[in-house]
């Protein structure tokens, strides 16, 4: 039997925690949930059966853990991580992983330093229809990328730990690098603001990358008063709309009808699944988006 250690029961963190669950990989494993803001000792028993609610972690019990899922506040990723991998866990972390690529750089040369696996969970990376257009971008049937267009538009729920740019616009930057695999774009200009002036952080943010051969245009806020998820890739043979809210992918030519997907898979349980399997090249792969996404984010 596999340990698997959970740090982080808010909302993100029970979701993972569902999915960890019903996942048959892990039946045969015993999950442990800390979380050291909450004392969550009560609820063995009585919240998901067969997981057990831990308030301390130790060298000695972490000396027997063998996957983590770190789910908390993104200023709290790297000494987590670090702590981690240098005990021998392989780590699941949810996106960003660092506020900054210094800081991320370091985090990959200790996961190789140990023989460990460190993984971020740049989550649009394992969506179906992402993975559509890098196929068919890949291939060469849509040709050159010339512009793309992305809103990331909704009503909450407010970050008290990073601003919209890092929780927002961060998942459309990894996927751009992700499709279109470019090394650091020629320029990057950031305008963060509150649109609520209330806000904790700037809940708003508008992002210009210039690649040279394409441009990038991103509108993101958790201040918006509706949800609005949509990507507009120009290419040199088509123009593809991708509609997240409504899982619609739109190539725009006579005939051709919007696409949504007939079985669905679900890009967290990809994600996971992805942790599972991963091995050296692939994290060396993800490293390097990790990175380059997050030069992109501290320009």
């Amino acid at each position: 039997m596999k340990n698997i250690l959970l740090i982080g029961y808010g909302y993100w963190g029970r979701i993972i925690l569902k999915n960890l669950t019903k996942l048959p990989e892990f039946a045969d494993s015993k999950i442990h949930v800390y979380d050291k803001y909450i004392d969550i000792t009560n609820l063995n028993g009585s919240a998901i059966a067969d997981v057990e609610y831990i308030n301390k972690l130790t060298k000695k019990f972490l000396a027997t853990v063998d996957k983590a899922f770190v789910i908390v506040p993104s200023t709290q990723h790297f000494d987590t991580c670090k702590d981690l991998l240098e005990n021998g866990v392989d780590v699941f972390c949810e996106k960003p992983l660092c506020s900054n690529s210094w800081q991320a750089q370091q985090l990959h040369d200790i996961a190789e330093e140990h023989g460990r696996i460190l993984f971020t969970d740049w989550i649009f990376t394992y969506n179906d229809q992402i993975n559509q257009i890098k196929k068919d971008y890949e291939s060469g049937e849509l040709g050159a990328i010339k512009s793309v267009r992305m809103k990331r538009l909704n009503k909450g729920p407010e970050r008290f730990d990073v601003d919209a740019r890092w929780d927002l616009a961060s998942h459309d930057v990894s996927i751009v690098q992700y499709i279109f695999g470019r090394d650091e774009p020629n320029t990057v200009s950031w305008k963060n603001y509150k649109q609520n002036p209330e806000s904790s952080q700037n809940d708003s943010t508008l992002g210009f990358i210039d690649y040279g051969d394409f441009k990038v245009f991103i509108d993101a806020s958790w201040e918006f008063k509706e949800k609005n998820r949509e990507c507009i890739f120009e290419f040199e043979n088509r123009l593809v709309k991708w509609d997240d809210t409504k899982a619609e992918l739109i190539y725009q030519h006579p005939g051709y009808a919007p696409i949504k997907p007939e079985n669905p898979t679900s890009p967290l349980e990809n994600s996971i699944l992805a942790f599972l399997e991963m091995d050296k090249a692939a994290m060396d792969e993800q490293n390097h988006l990790t990175t380059t996404t997050l030069k992109i984010l501290e320009k």
